[in-house]
């Protein structure tokens, strides 16, 4: 038992090191002089440690409209991700539905397309987007959603990956479900609390 115990340990730190080791890299070569990042051998440590590229990168023209665009469609993707990606992975973990399994797999498959694959698709479904940004009836004449936060928030109302989330955390146990029959949940002091579905 001990020995299966370290050998998880250390392959977790195998894994933690791997994986890490990019970020670790990032942080150190943002915090080296420009004379010191193409240094060979490279420095894993700063002989030098600077903050001038966040100095750089944070008085720069336009950097806080750039962040604040960031946030406002992470923000409004991730409400619309919750919404739409909550309704569909409730739907393909607990309703029954012909060729549910098969739509899922195909949904699934898609994941495998490589983002650069889409993206000239993407841009062209956005600028060709109908009534809107000088574009008639059947998206042609203008600018349709370009440069606006509706054209970047769009493509990316709803995910397959956020679907695939959502169904895993649909299909617990703990979340076992009989309308109207009552839910039963248990809290970490494992007391039992029970919340009625029923409609009156």
């Amino acid at each position: 038992m001990k020995r299966n115990k370290l050998r998880t340990i250390l392959l977790l730190l195998f894994a933690a090191v791997i994986f890490g080791s990019p970020f670790f890299w990032m942080v150190v070569s943002s915090l080296k002089p420009n004379a010191e990042l193409f240094t060979w051998p490279p420095t894993f440590i700063p002989k030098t440690v600077t903050l001038e590229h966040y100095q750089s990168a944070l008085t720069s023209r336009g950097f806080s409209n750039y962040f604040m665009n960031s946030v406002i469609v992470s923000l409004i993707s991730m409400a619309f991700n919750l919404v739409f990606c909550s309704l569909a992975g409730y739907a393909f973990a607990r309703l029954d539905f012909p060729l549910k399994n098969v739509l899922f797999v195909v949904l699934l498959s898609t994941m495998m397309i490589p983002v650069q694959v889409t993206l000239v698709p993407t841009f062209l479904m956005v600028k060709s987007f109908p009534l809107v940004g000088g574009n008639d009836i059947l998206g042609r004449g203008g600018t349709g959603l370009l440069n606006t936060y509706a054209g970047l928030v769009i493509p990316h109302i709803m995910t397959v990956f956020g679907v695939f989330i959502m169904r895993q955390f649909y299909r617990t146990r703990n979340l076992q479900e009989d309308i109207p029959s009552p839910w039963k949940t248990s809290d970490v002091c494992s007391r039992d609390f029970h919340f009625y579905a029923g409609m009156g």
